[in-house]
């Protein structure tokens, strides 16, 4: 039996994260959950993850911030970029030079648009 892939989704929002979850649990997927930037690189300290799907605008550490760390680290993980702001051109253009693979303008559906962009990038 193949191992799940595991999705880590970072987000501030707790309806975001439970309804995110129990979407990514019933579509086969392991998931690990972060609150904030600072949440999700501790968590990337001790566990491997086949993508991250986190918000931009949250406290502690960004985003933003949380990319630009991981992708210092070394690390080529695909993320999925989430805001309520995604359709502000400065913000696209930073996200897009940090190779985030897709940008997802909130509020949207979990199994008609994210399901779908994960399992086209993760299988």
């Amino acid at each position: 039996m193949a191992e799940k892939k595991t999705v880590l989704l970072v987000d501030d929002e707790p309806w975001i994260r439970d309804s995110g979850q129990r979407s990514l649990k019933l579509g086969g997927f392991a998931v690990l959950i972060a609150v904030n930037g600072q949440d999700a690189l501790d968590q990337l300290a001790n566990f491997e993850v086949d993508i991250i799907v986190t918000d931009i605008d949250m406290p502690v550490i960004t985003g933003i911030e949380l990319i630009k760390s991981v992708r210092e680290a070394g690390r080529n993980v695909p993320f999925i970029a989430m805001s309520g702001r995604a359709d502000d051109p400065a913000l696209v253009k930073e996200l897009r030079a940090l190779n985030v693979a897709e940008i997802i303008v909130k509020p949207f559906s979990w199994n008609d648009v994210m399901m779908p962009l994960i399992k086209k990038l993760i299988g």
